[in-house]
């Protein structure tokens, strides 16, 4: 006896595929958001020994304030938006927002 023919069509989507396929997105969102800060984060102890070595560690304190916080501060701004999106669209139900868990 022969075995029936199964087509399995990859444009058809389980209803669970959106919320992992969410969820893939908000987990890289948010290692975009870490390796982000760690970039800014070198950079600015880059400034502040910088500064430091000629005697004048709150100039490179201020450095960092000025120019790095605020890029740190939009880069998790923006993660936040796109937890929100991601949360308005799933209506709410089912998506996990939190990554690796």
């Amino acid at each position: 006896m022969e075995a029936p023919q199964v087509t399995i069509d990859p444009t058809d989507r389980q209803p669970d595929s959106a919320f992992r396929e969410g969820d893939e997105r908000l987990a890289r969102s948010r290692r975009a958001a870490w390796a982000g800060t760690a970039v800014i984060a070198i950079l600015a102890v880059a400034f502040f020994c910088l500064f430091a070595a000629f005697h004048r560690p709150l100039i490179g304190l201020a450095v960092d304030g000025v120019f790095l916080l605020p890029i740190a501060l939009i880069v998790w701004i923006d993660h936040a938006v796109t937890v929100h999106r991601a949360r308005r669209s799933s209506g709410g139900s089912g998506a996990s927002t939190r990554s690796g868990r």
